[in-house]
């Protein structure tokens, strides 16, 4: 397998082992019909938006030590607040 820096969009929908979303993300970027849209997604916009997502599930990767330490993973107060609609 290659280095994910050198995967190419062609490698990844080749790839069987690759997750619908991800294989429906690069095609949208790449403007193929995806059944979620017809609509060609800017890419500056979509890497802006996949760049906020590695940043908050990067929050959500903590050790037990830091849940210890910060009284419960950020998921968990995350989840917690939005099911008592914090966020809706």
């Amino acid at each position: 397998m290659k280095h994910m820096k050198d995967l190419t969009a062609e490698d990844i929908l080749k790839d069987d082992s690759a997750s619908y979303w991800l294989k429906d993300n690069i095609r949208l970027a790449l403007g193929i019909n995806t059944g979620i849209t017809e609509t060609k997604r800017d890419i500056v916009d979509m890497i802006n938006d996949a760049e906020v997502l590695v940043t908050v599930l990067d929050k959500m990767r903590l050790s037990p030590e830091e849940v210890e330490k910060n009284k419960g993973s950020y998921r968990d107060r995350f989840i917690k607040e939005y099911e008592e609609g914090k966020y809706k």
